[in-house]
């Protein structure tokens, strides 16, 4: 008997919700553990009057959880008072996961979002540490709503050819704010998680080249002048300004959020790539899913020029990875959303390689089936 539609939905409605909240269980195991000397400084820190230099939003993030109530000085009141703090924390560890979710699902499909939310749970920035409060939480939770918002950005971009232009260019323009906005706050956390400024600039260098190649073919059949500038301008148009506006906002929020220099908002020490990772078999895995969304975007890319939604979460990726094997020493969390969508992309690929040669095997059963005759 056929289950009826409803209870389908509903079936799948809670095992995506399961899994989406998984990284946030994962790191909710350890919130009952004592506090850490790094905990207490940084609350000692965000609670002190004056506020001493450093990310304004970086601290309100810090003692959000405590209503912003003075670190207790009387014994046994340390550790309730941080494991309240640490309810932000857990609060952004579900923020990333959601907006892993959601910027997998619109750039890949579902699979490739629960896949990549699954890994999430298993990096160590998430499953090791990810019940402790620090800097990197709020940086990360902004970071992943900047990646939501850039590639519903890039969906909207894409596409060319549907009525109400005005409309699509406000749309545009609101996207492109609100993923400015978000990516500033999460520079304005903690500066040293500055890849994210780099996503517009790299989608449009990479939809550049493209084009212009794609120019150049033209100019061979029809001349010059059968060059399609207006199209042109109209894919690339949306990603200059917003490659534009990004680091404007980046800095100017820089200039309201940090008090003195840069410098006073210190990183939570981390480590290698390797271990953030979570090891040398997930680094594997991750370079197999970067290889995987290369090829696809490369091939998606020549064929149509589209910038979508693939190419820039793989250039985000791309940007966090090449980030954290330069910092050495700290913490990965800012970079968990990228390494959990090459994981993600990776595990996908794997699971069709595993499809593929299955139905090698059975078509060559099959065929050895016919060659022999059935059974006597």
């Amino acid at each position: 008997m056929t289950p009826p539609a409803w209870l389908r939905r509903f079936a799948v409605a809670s095992l995506t919700l399961l899994v989406v909240l998984l990284p946030v269980s994962v790191a909710a195991r350890g919130i009952t553990a004592a506090p850490t000397p790094a905990e207490l400084h940084r609350l000692a820190r965000a609670t002190a009057v004056p506020p001493v230099q450093g990310s304004e939003v970086a601290r309100q993030f810090l003692v959000a959880g405590v209503a912003g109530l003075p670190l207790p000085t009387a014994p046994g009141a340390e550790a309730p008072f941080v494991q309240r703090a640490r309810l932000m924390q857990l609060l952004a560890i579900a923020g990333v996961s959601v907006g892993v979710y959601l910027a997998m699902l619109l750039a890949r499909g579902r699979l490739h979002a629960l896949l990549a939310c699954a890994a999430l749970a298993l990096l160590p920035a998430v499953h090791s540490r990810g019940y402790e409060l620090r800097p990197e939480g709020a940086a990360a939770l902004f970071v992943a709503l900047g990646l939501v918002l850039t590639t519903c950005f890039a969906a909207d971009a894409a596409r060319t050819r549907r009525p109400g232009a005005r409309r699509r260019w406000w749309s545009l323009a609101g996207l492109s704010s609100c993923a400015c906005l978000a990516n500033a706050l999460a520079v304005a956390a903690l500066p040293t998680t500055g890849e994210c400024l780099l996503v517009p600039g790299g989608v449009l260098l990479l939809g550049t080249l493209q084009l212009a190649l794609r120019a150049r073919r033209a100019a061979r059949r029809h001349g010059w002048l059968g060059i399609p500038i207006r199209a042109i301008n109209g894919r690339l148009l949306p990603w200059t300004a917003t490659s534009l506006l990004m680091p404007a906002v980046a800095l100017w929020s820089l200039s309201q959020a940090v008090a003195g220099p840069a410098e006073a908002v210190l990183p939570s020490l981390g480590g290698s790539l390797v271990q953030e990772a979570g090891g040398t078999f997930p680094l594997l895995l991750m370079g197999f899913g970067a290889g995987v969304g290369l090829l696809r975007v490369g091939l998606r890319l020549g064929r149509r020029g589209r910038l979508g939604p693939d190419l820039a979460l793989f250039v985000f990726a791309a940007a966090f990875v090449a980030g954290l094997w330069r910092a050495d020493g700290e913490d990965g969390l800012p970079a968990a959303a990228a390494l959990a969508a090459l994981a993600g992309e990776g595990l996908a690929g794997l699971l069709v390689l595993a499809q593929g040669l299955l139905s090698v095997r059975r078509g060559r059963t099959a065929r050895l089936d016919r060659l022999v005759g059935p059974p006597s």
